[in-house]
């Protein structure tokens, strides 16, 4: 159902949005071919954006010196979050594109882009869009992301669970005692539906601000688990990931070395060499070591719009 709107808007005709493509991947729509990414990478998208200004303000009762915007925010199905990609000011334009970091990203990947209004208007005719901020036009883009089995997360009734207590968050549940295995087997993220805060986020209720804590504090325990499981092997095998994974996926090791390579790393740092540091500082000071997570995924550091 389309959404109604208290003042004009424009003429469908107005607007020529071509589809959404995978720039630096397989180039094609992402509809009919999602999107492969991993927590490395950053998924970069495109698409074609013509707007017949004069006509479109005409039709919204607009004077023809009004700012407008073109907006391009994003968000998953794990995390509600909408993040502001790209704002470009009208008529300037070549096309819209996003860059969305593997980081952030989980499950569905909705893609929305709006034309608004950049400034309040001083005065304006009955019906007609005043305030700053007011959306004119909107489409959605939605696609479950290729590769979306690496961080399997489910919810899960806590007090019906004897083993988990009722009134916590999340519970990371990881196997490791075959870091050969894939990682879809061996890791499962339960989050509990009795937590009042992470019911009302697994349905978007949240505001942003409380959505991006929770969500971030969730990356820092999963991360934070996982390699230091890793620490406590002292044969754990560094794997690097390649196009002959397991059928069943990217192992537990290629996750776990992923994971360090990206996030904890020092310059020109080696895995195997990162993981002895780590090992090392785990073993003198445990919150020292929760801290060089926080700090490698720039814990509570990202700015929303």
């Amino acid at each position: 159902m389309s959404r109604a709107m208290p003042y004009r808007t424009p003429a469908a005709l107005r607007i020529t949005a071509g589809p959404w493509l995978d720039v630096h991947g397989s180039g094609g729509d992402i509809v009919q071919s999602p999107p492969a990414w991993d927590y490395n990478s950053t998924i970069v998208l495109g698409r074609q954006f013509d707007v017949d200004l004069p006509a479109l303000l005409e039709d919204c009762g607009l004077p023809s010196s009004t700012p407008l915007d073109v907006c391009v925010r994003f968000h998953t199905s794990r995390a509600r979050l909408r993040t502001l990609c790209s704002r470009t000011r009208l008529p300037a334009m070549n096309g819209v594109h996003a860059s969305i970091p593997g980081t952030d990203l989980a499950g569905v990947l909705h893609v929305q882009t709006t034309i608004e209004l950049t400034e309040d208007l001083l005065s304006a005719g009955p019906f007609v869009a005043r305030r700053t901020g007011s959306v004119l036009w909107r489409d959605m883009v939605s696609v479950s992301l290729e590769g979306d089995a690496q961080l399997p997360i489910a919810p899960v009734d806590f007090s019906t669970q004897a083993h988990l207590p009722v009134q916590a968050a999340w519970h990371i549940s990881l196997d490791g005692s075959d870091w050969h295995h894939a990682a879809l087997g061996s890791l499962l993220v339960l989050l509990n539906t009795d937590n009042a805060t992470v019911a009302s986020a697994l349905d978007g209720k949240l505001d942003d601000e409380t959505a991006t804590v929770l969500w971030d504090t969730l990356q820092v325990d999963v991360v934070t688990d996982l390699v230091g499981k890793a620490l406590d092997d002292e044969d754990f095998p560094v794997e690097e990931d390649s196009a002959d994974e397991s059928p069943n996926g990217r192992t537990l090791a290629q996750l776990v070395s992923s994971l360090v390579r990206g996030y904890l790393c020092a310059p020109n740092e080696t895995v195997p060499a990162a993981l002895q540091r780590l090992r090392d500082l785990r073993a003198n000071d445990p919150s020292l070591y929760r801290a060089s997570v926080q700090s490698g995924l720039t814990y509570l550091g990202r700015v929303s719009a």
